[in-house]
């Protein structure tokens, strides 16, 4: 059966430099998280797709902005922690983890994943985020090295619950990541999802 493709896109700065309407152009849809809106055209909206927010912050910014609405996927209260079944402290959900679930309940089974930077060793890198500093990305909202440990554990079990899913984490080249070696786990660079498009794109045009 031909996988169902789509990227999920977290906002680590490792993802910072790439642009996304190359998915866009060759029709896999993109998920986008919180704030991610904001890069884009405030009348048109090409991207992303779909926008899963877990904050209410970001959760009013969006409702207050032009952003479609149809666009938009809230999980429920309960939701926006994790489950109990994977850590019985239940600690906040985060978007990136968020949209995955969504999207694989829209039966999606190839997730190509950018901008997970809780994965990377660098523990400055790991915690970075493209929109520090802004409006509803206060203290109450950032990630610290302390919590990669759980947001690791919850990816495993997330990856556990669903064998038919593939999850293809992208990074620049040369970029130290924390291996894992899960079945439906995958490690890709940029230039690999570049030439992945291509092949994609080549396979359309063709006669």
């Amino acid at each position: 059966m031909e996988s169902k493709v789509v990227a999920i896109v977290g906002n680590g700065t490792s993802r910072a430099n790439y642009d996304l309407m190359k998915f866009h152009r060759v029709g896999i849809p993109v998920w986008g998280c919180n704030a991610l809106y904001r890069e884009y055209d405030v009348v048109s909206f090409p991207l992303p797709d779909k926008l899963v927010m877990v904050d209410d912050g970001i959760i009013q910014e969006v409702w207050g902005s032009t952003f479609p609405s149809d666009k938009c996927i809230i999980p429920t209260v309960d939701e926006r922690w994790e489950p109990a079944e994977a850590n019985p402290n239940r600690p906040r959900m985060n978007a990136g983890m968020a949209a995955m679930i969504q999207a694989i309940r829209q039966g999606y089974t190839q997730l190509l994943c950018l901008g997970f930077d809780f994965l990377i060793m660098e523990k400055a890198q790991s915690v970075s985020n493209l929109y520090d500093g802004t409006p509803n990305y206060g203290q109450e909202t950032r990630a610290n090295v302390a919590d990669n440990g759980n947001r690791i554990s919850f990816l495993r079990w997330v990856m556990s619950k669903h064998p038919g899913v593939t999850f293809q984490f992208v990074y620049p080249s040369n970029t130290i990541v924390y291996r894992m070696y899960d079945l439906n786990i995958r490690w890709m660079t940029y230039p690999n999802i570049d030439d992945m498009l291509l092949n994609i794109n080549q396979a359309r045009i063709s006669p």
